[in-house]
């Protein structure tokens, strides 16, 4: 099953997203909110993402990139499943 993971500035949406790679889920995006760039979880998801290498933006690159088909299909072509996590 291929993710799409957005989560913001909560303990639990990194506990969560590393829930789902312990579980062998395949996460293909970790999208954090523009405007929590700078807090102490989101560092913990761009963490998580570079160790996994996970792509990590913000909701605004994700809007670009969704924003351009073949930017999308490029980089979503096969997701299954989009969790949103106290987004």
């Amino acid at each position: 099953m291929e993710i799409i993971f957005l989560g913001k500035n909560k303990p639990s949406v990194v506990k969560g997203l590393q829930f789902l790679l312990d579980t062998k889920m395949s996460v293909k995006a970790i999208i954090s909110s523009s405007s929590h760039s700078d807090n102490d979880c989101e560092n913990g998801l761009s963490e998580i993402a570079k160790k996994y290498n996970i792509p990590f933006m913000s909701d605004l690159q994700l809007n670009s990139i969704l924003e351009d088909k073949e930017k999308c299909e490029e980089n979503f072509e096969k997701i299954d499943l989009v969790i949103s996590y106290l987004y």
